[in-house]
């Protein structure tokens, strides 16, 4: 094979493992259904006086849903520190759920870093609050309870 053949072949190769790349870090559901809670059934939860509450953890900027502990921003240091000083201290079989809601649930860099912390740390029963869009649209509009 001469060079120009070789050149032409390992720039096809390296353009098909760059767009595999480009799709797997823009793919627009990262999350599997079983990791995600749905907003209805955790607000129904929360309104019943005799249901077992989550661990319920912002990890955004976002308004405090009801009995949510703010940690504040997943994706800095500080937010992180937060994060894992609190969550460390709890069981690993503990039920907690993780929310933002500053952006689409897909491209949320502070669910993405707090959910694989809890996969790394080997906790056993946790979730993400599925809010697609937007807390404001996906839980606010929809009357759910929000406050401490």
């Amino acid at each position: 094979m001469n060079r120009i053949h070789k050149t032409v072949i390992f720039m096809t190769i390296l353009s098909g493992l760059a767009f595999s790349l480009f799709s797997f870090v823009n793919q627009t559901d990262p999350f599997d259904a079983d990791q995600l809670m749905d907003p209805a059934a955790l607000a129904a939860r929360l309104k019943d006086p005799k249901a077992k509450k989550p661990v319920i953890l912002n990890v955004g900027p976002m308004d405090l849903i009801r009995n949510a502990k703010d940690m504040g921003i997943g994706s800095t240091q500080e937010g992180m520190e937060t994060f894992k000083a609190y969550v460390d201290k709890l069981p690993l079989h503990q039920e907690i759920v993780i929310y933002c809601g500053c952006c689409k649930l897909g491209n949320c860099p502070n669910i993405k870093k707090t959910d694989l912390y809890l996969e790394m740390r080997g906790y056993t029963n946790h979730k993400i609050l599925n809010i697609p869009t937007s807390l404001d649209d996906d839980w606010v509009k929809k009357g759910y309870p929000m406050g401490y």
